[in-house]
């Protein structure tokens, strides 16, 4: 069950109910908006960090955008991921929908927005078109958490924004941390191209930051590897896979299926003790993928579950 973080008084901000006095804030495009004193109708871009913290929040959008790569999981483009559905019935929502791979200036219209909310990638692709529409604002696509401080400037709830934000902080650490056992350790790897693999070792990527948020710490080896991807990664050959010798538990991304069924297979692979014991957790393409990537107060239950799996896998360990 996906325990969704809002409360009665967030209920009240539906479409027609948001008033407050004329304000600015600066978005995440390092750009001064001005906030209408009446907002009714709120458009968001894209269904990322901008509509994560939203419906956190019990903010009620009108307009809503998905990515049409969702209908491999999900069967519709246009579906929202479970947890996202769930709060949207909660709130009493029924958005308009479009398809957000790019930003679509004829559907945004249609919406007659008061606002526009959406990831900074989607409101530079077409700033100068959405700011005629609507003031603008954009936010980090992926931080849940900075949106949600920067919707409490945005929207004058500064109380409710801290609200959530504690919460989930306590169920962070109430929850997730208590699961990890003492001391373990976790290698994060992705499989990319046959024989090779990327090992995670530096902040920045959203499994690599959840897990670390748990409480699992990153072999010492991992950490002296070079990081050369994204700016917390190392790609390495599958001839350095000793390098996770030591972990008690490995967590494969397996985004490519074939080169992740290959891994698995690989007899260098099938040498590591984690490997050998039943240590390793596979995360595929999905909603748990998703949720890792941006991780907000409504997935934390699915993420947990995972969780879950990943640390009786650690606690097999020697």
């Amino acid at each position: 069950m996906i325990r969704v973080l809002v409360s009665a008084v967030a209920l009240t901000l539906s479409a027609s109910a948001i008033a407050q006095d004329a304000r600015t804030v600066v978005d995440a495009l390092d750009r001064t908006i001005v906030i209408p004193t009446q907002v009714e109708r709120i458009t968001i871009l894209d269904p990322l960090a901008a509509l994560e913290a939203a419906l956190s929040m019990g903010i009620v959008p009108t307009q809503i955008g998905q990515r049409s790569f969702v209908a491999k999981y999900l069967g519709d483009p246009l579906l929202q991921w479970p947890w996202l559905e769930q709060a949207l019935v909660e709130l009493g929502a029924d958005p308009l929908r479009m398809n957000a791979d790019e930003t679509d200036l004829e559907m945004v219209a249609l919406g007659e927005p008061d606002l526009i909310l959406g990831g900074d990638w989607w409101v530079e692709s077409a700033e100068e078109q959405l700011t005629v529409l609507a003031p603008t604002v954009a936010v980090p696509i992926v931080d849940v958490r900075s949106t949600i401080e920067l919707y409490g400037d945005v929207f004058g709830m500064q109380e409710r924004a801290r609200e959530v934000i504690e919460n989930w902080d306590s169920r962070i650490e109430s929850e997730l941390r208590l699961l990890t056992p003492a001391s373990a350790t976790l290698a994060l790897i992705r499989t990319d191209e046959a024989g090779t693999i990327t090992i995670f070792n530096a902040s920045g990527h959203g499994a690599y930051d959840y897990f670390q948020q748990a409480g699992y710490t990153t072999p010492p080896e991992i950490l002296d590897l070079p990081v050369n991807i994204g700016g917390y990664a190392s790609g390495v050959s599958l001839e350095r896979i000793d390098l996770l010798a030591s972990a008690d538990v490995i967590v494969v991304l397996g985004f490519s299926v074939e080169e992740t069924e290959q891994l698995l297979a690989d007899p260098i692979f099938l040498t590591l003790p984690a490997v050998s014991e039943g240590r390793v957790v596979t995360i595929g393409q999905g909603p748990v993928a998703q949720a890792t990537a941006v991780q907000s107060p409504l997935n934390f239950d699915i993420l947990l579950e995972m969780a879950k799996e990943v640390a009786a896998a650690a606690a097999k360990a020697n």
